[in-house]
């Protein structure tokens, strides 16, 4: 359970191995490794994928103190930040452009913005 609320934002591959892979693995993005379901931790940290927590404060997006945005990777795709909206397929890293801003702060109902070019 995590212990504080805010919005889950998921990334889906249905075509993935389901093989636990995440920024600063060995070889990643070239080992292909990558869930089919990942829950885009807020804080970067990937403890889900390196199974060091079973979820923490920090992993939900939120306003108010919170991370409240998410967006494409600035410069090279390989140095993020991370979590990013880029496309990742097959160890091939692609920009989206899509955004993800304005998350409120948690609430039983919870607000944000969509961009896309």
């Amino acid at each position: 359970k995590v212990p504080t609320g805010g919005l889950a934002i998921w990334h889906i591959d249905e075509s993935s191995d389901n093989i636990s892979g995440y920024p600063g693995q060995s070889d990643w993005p070239s080992n292909g490794n990558h869930y089919t379901v990942s829950l885009m931790q807020a804080d970067g940290k990937y403890d889900l994928e390196r199974r060091s927590s079973s979820g923490d404060a920090g992993d939900l997006f939120r306003g108010g103190g919170g991370v409240s945005s998410l967006g494409p990777s600035v410069g090279d795709s390989l140095t993020g930040p991370f979590p990013n909206t880029d496309s990742y397929q097959g160890g091939n890293i692609q920009k989206t452009g899509n955004r993800i801003s304005n998350i409120s702060p948690s609430s039983e109902t919870m607000t944000f913005s969509f961009t896309s070019p």
